[in-house]
């Protein structure tokens, strides 16, 4: 059934463990900490939710990459997009990409259990392979996943710049597993004399991380560095209030490196990587009866891109050619023991190699354009092995490859001051079922006597079936890629001289040909139908020099129109404000508040599944940061104040009332 995350399909053999091997840690209960709202702000916001931006932040936070492949003012773009900066992200006290997207208009973030856990992200009410993320322009997406959907249970916040949130069907300048939007992550480049931090972190749940960042430039070349270890006792996998009370560890080692070298006038060389090698104890579902004590999963990332940047004609002409590489390691390993007699042994293994040529025009008239080529191969492989209750079980899945070329031409329309539009086509070529079309058009209209600006977005997405779906012993090489047509419109107003800001923006999505798998056939099929529609209005407000505060509400409205339900795991209504006060320079703190409705899930605990509806929740969050001297700066970060108990899967637990206290020197 369409919108059932992996976790939640309901196949045999393979399929189970792959549910298991895709749900992580649980809860356990900590001590209450409602004091902690008077010691860190006399405020209230969103769990996860990035500070509202200063104004100096504000600027900063207008450029964009993502909407249009190049940078351009965020006031220009007619698509919707949120620039999350990398002041915000060090103010939040965050650690993990996920937790930073958690209040993003129109943004869901599910995950299941405590740290390490599957974490899911659906934009718009897509389901969560319709996200195409980007780490430095290299797919992250991993193609060894049954729907090639992206864990963000380990991706770090360690030297990111910026993170830019891109909603809408964005297929035309990115090609497959962008129906929903794109999440681009982009790492910080060094600059100035050799510096650095070092940073450590600890509080509850036996948690600790350490960090060290280090950057600078030298002669013609900027290098940043960053790598960092993490460890938490956790919680339960398994809800701690179905009976399982057994903590599930995590640990995990992240590294982030950007170099950036000016080989001549014209010439400019980067090279970015990021690894990340974690364990997590996992328990064998969610519920009661869900503990294990000795079933451990490992995960290695690797997302590395090198680039060459040609600079001709005094900026005519910029090409930039690419090649990336990704490559993620999964085993999930279990014993027998007293909680259960299956052992299993697994390994997924995926891979994407990818090249790019990007040509930017500028025409030295209103009218630019920016044509490109890529082409990519993916290849994936896994081997299962279990023995249990009901016997032995092996499913090996041989290495199996696609590869797909892309084309693309877009034009940029620049009346300065009041009228921007682009406006693209692409053409993808795919080894297995041919060639996909699509289109997109955004214009964006201003009028500054008024502070008014018009924006709007309609095009068409794609999404190119998985290796599992196609090759699997459950696959289908005839299947057809899923489709999208999607628009959204919105007005953006400043007010009050400046000082406040709001923005509403209407959108509605149609989703056809979506892959679902046949009970009859046990095989995967074209046939679902979906819908999302809704609404995002987000505002900001600068009270004084000291005190701002933002508030972000999202309605979304989704159907399976074969069933006629809402989708699963997404809220109707969600709602978050957040307020930031800086009283003095050296001294800042800010409190959240965040409001997530009621979503429907799937009960597998019973025979036929049930469908079952999670209550909705409110969860609030502070931080404080404290500059001691130049070097030195002290943090205090508290997470679920009023300690509630909440599922965002059902059967798996979330963390109770937390603290952390942080000290950072700079070297």
């Amino acid at each position: 059934m369409f919108g059932e995350p992996l976790g939640s399909l309901e196949l045999p053999g393979l399929l189970n463990a792959l549910e298991r091997l895709s749900l992580g840690v649980h809860v356990v209960k900590n001590a209450r900490l409602s004091v902690l709202t008077m010691l860190l702000c006399a405020f209230v916001t969103t769990d996860g939710q990035a500070s509202p931006p200063t104004p100096e932040e504000a600027k900063t936070r207008e450029i964009t990459v993502s909407a249009t492949r190049i940078e351009t003012p965020v006031e220009k773009v007619g698509s919707s997009v949120t620039v999350i900066t990398s002041e915000e992200i060090e103010r939040s006290g965050k650690h993990s990409v996920a937790e930073i997207l958690r209040t993003v208009p129109s943004v869901d973030v599910v995950r299941s259990g405590g740290l390490g856990g599957n974490t899911a992200v659906f934009i718009r009410g897509a389901n969560s392979e319709h996200t195409l993320i980007l780490i430095d322009g290299v797919e992250a997406n991993d193609p060894i996943n049954p729907t090639r959907s992206f864990n963000f249970s380990d991706l770090s916040l360690d030297n990111i710049e910026r993170i830019e949130v891109l909603r809408g069907a964005q297929s035309t300048l990115y090609g497959s597993d962008a129906i929903g939007g794109v999440i681009a992550i982009y790492t910080k480049r060094g600059q100035g004399a050799p510096s650095g931090t070092v940073s450590i972190e600890g509080g509850s749940y036996e948690s600790f991380r350490e960090q060290a960042n280090f950057q600078a430039s030298v002669e013609q070349s900027d290098v940043s560095l960053s790598a960092s270890r993490e460890d938490s006792r956790s919680i339960s996998a398994a809800d701690a209030s179905d009976g399982n009370s057994e903590h599930d560890r995590y640990g995990k080692t992240a590294a982030s490196l950007r170099v950036d070298t000016k080989a001549s006038e014209e010439l400019t060389l980067s090279l970015t990587g990021r690894f990340t090698d974690s364990d997590s104890d996992l328990d064998n579902n969610g519920g009661v009866g869900g503990d294990d004590p000795n079933r451990k999963l490992s995960n290695q990332q690797l997302f590395t891109r090198a680039t060459a940047t040609l600079d001709l004609f005094d900026s005519a002409l910029v090409q930039t050619y690419g090649v990336g590489f990704t490559r993620q390691d999964v085993d999930d390993n279990n014993d027998p023991d007293p909680a259960s007699i299956e052992e299993l042994r697994s390994n997924y293994t995926g891979e994407l190699l990818k090249f790019d040529l990007q040509n930017s025009i500028d025409t030295g008239t209103p009218l630019g354009f920016i044509v490109g080529i890529e082409t990519e191969q993916e290849r994936g492989s896994s081997r299962y092995k279990s023995d249990g209750l009901f016997g032995p079980f092996e499913q090996n899945f041989s290495e199996e490859t696609t590869r797909s070329n892309g084309y693309f031409a877009q034009s940029l329309l620049d009346i300065p001051g009041r009228f921007f539009a682009s406006a693209g086509v692409r053409l993808d070529d795919h080894s297995d079922f041919g060639t996909q079309s699509t289109w997109r058009v955004a214009p964006a209209l201003l009028i500054p006597e008024t502070g008014t600006k018009f924006l709007g977005s309609i095009g068409t997405g794609f999404k190119a079936p998985s290796l599992f779906q196609l090759y699997s012993s459950f696959g289908n090489p005839d299947l057809n890629p899923e489709e999208s047509t999607g628009w959204d419109i919105g007005v953006a107003q400043d007010l009050w001289d400046g000082s406040a800001s709001m923005q509403v923006t209407f959108f509605k999505n149609d989703f056809d040909d979506l892959i679902s798998f046949d009970p009859e056939t046990f095989r995967s099929i074209n046939i679902n139908e979906a819908k999302s529609q809704g609404v995002e209005i987000s505002s900001l407000v600068d009270i004084d020099d000291q005190t701002s505060i933002r508030l972000v509400y999202t309605y979304t409205d989704t159907e399976d129109e074969e069933t006629g339900q809402t989708l699963l795991r997404r809220a109707r209504n969600k709602i978050s404000t957040s307020l930031l006060y800086q009283p003095v320079a050296r001294f800042d703190c800010s409190a959240t508040l965040s409001y997530i409705g009621p979503r429907a899930d799937t009960d597998f605990s019973t025979f036929p599944s049930e469908r079952v509806t999670l209550g909705g929740y409110t969860v609030a969050s502070a931080t404080a940061r404290y500059q001691l001297s130049e070097d030195l700066e002290l943090g205090l970060r508290a997470e679920n104040l009023f300690d509630r108990e909440y599922q965002e899967v059902l059967g798996y637990g979330t963390n109770g009332a937390a603290i952390f206290a942080s000290v950072k020197l700079a070297i």
